[in-house]
């Protein structure tokens, strides 16, 4: 029935897309692709859609292309779509570590979202925006941000990726209890929203702040549950950032052998850091940790 009519595809594609499944989202984003191509404004939004599929598949300069054609076709004044897609645009490019790039895109993001009064787009485009910030040094600033975004919402869903970068940038100030805090909230509200890249991303940093705890046993479970969220078919950019969280909580337990099972299983270079994610330090730490001095 959905396949009859393209406006229901596009809607129920978006919904697939957010829960993790982008191979049927893509099916149907084909159909109302070939339904809507010679209507910009539909055509917009279909290119909006594949575009976050592209990017939750880790296909950065799918991702990018894809954006810059959207918003050739979307008037200036529309916000709404012009804001999901922006906010892609920025995401991609902080991914391939762009961060000027990034922070403009993401900047305009939120503005857009503002105009449109979409909660949730404006809430992602802070989060990453201030990911950016913080990896260009400007740590205060990007946690300013975080805090003053949670005293208008800190309970909706949208706020996962909030307290989730607030989480981590308290995490390496070494406040471990707030950390715990906010990184317990983005995991609830990540899990409430259906949406299981930032879930998997709250898991990975429950993981690094429950061994810095001296809990290795639940820094253990919180990768075990970051696989299953990710599941059997997770991006390779996915998997790579499970295993190089893996081989950092591998090396603080001095399990070495596990430590290169998991570096041997990671099929992209990945980081374990949110916030420098082209920063793949495994392969030298694990080096480090083996006395190889030359190789690291």
């Amino acid at each position: 029935v959905t396949e009859r009519y393209p406006a229901l595809c596009l809607d129920y594609a978006w919904a697939l897309a957010l829960q993790g499944q982008p191979a049927e989202a893509e099916r149907l984003l084909t159909l109302a692709e070939a339904a809507f191509r010679d209507v910009p404004a539909r055509y917009g939004l279909v290119l909006s859609a594949q575009i976050h599929v592209a990017r939750i598949r880790h296909d950065l300069p799918r991702t990018i292309d894809l954006s810059q054609r959207a918003l050739e076709l979307i008037p200036a004044e529309a916000a709404e779509p012009r804001s999901a897609l922006t906010l892609n645009l920025g995401i991609a490019y902080w991914q391939m570590g762009r961060l000027a790039e990034a922070g403009a895109a993401l900047a305009t993001a939120q503005e857009a979202a503002g105009v449109a009064q979409n909660h949730h787009v404006r809430l992602l485009a802070l989060g990453f925006g201030s990911m950016a910030l913080a990896a260009q040094g400007q740590w205060l600033q990007a946690a300013d941000q975080l805090r003053a975004a949670l005293k208008s919402g800190a309970t909706s869903p949208a706020s996962s990726v909030i307290h989730l970068v607030l989480g981590a940038l308290l995490f390496e100030w070494n406040q471990l209890d707030e950390a715990e805090s906010h990184l317990q909230q983005a995991i609830d509200l990540a899990q409430a929203s259906g949406n299981s890249e930032l879930e998997c991303s709250a898991h990975r940093q429950w993981a690094l702040l429950k061994q810095a705890l001296g809990q290795a046993p639940a820094a253990r479970a919180a990768l075990t549950r970051a696989e299953q969220v990710a599941g059997a078919q997770a991006p390779p950019q996915t998997s790579a950032r499970n295993s190089a969280v893996a081989v950092e909580i591998a090396l603080a337990q001095n399990d070495l052998a596990t430590a290169q099972v998991q570096l041997a299983a990671m099929p992209v270079p990945a980081a374990a850091s949110l916030f420098f994610p082209t920063l793949c330090l495994a392969p030298a730490r694990l080096s480090l940790a083996q006395g190889q001095l030359s190789a690291a």
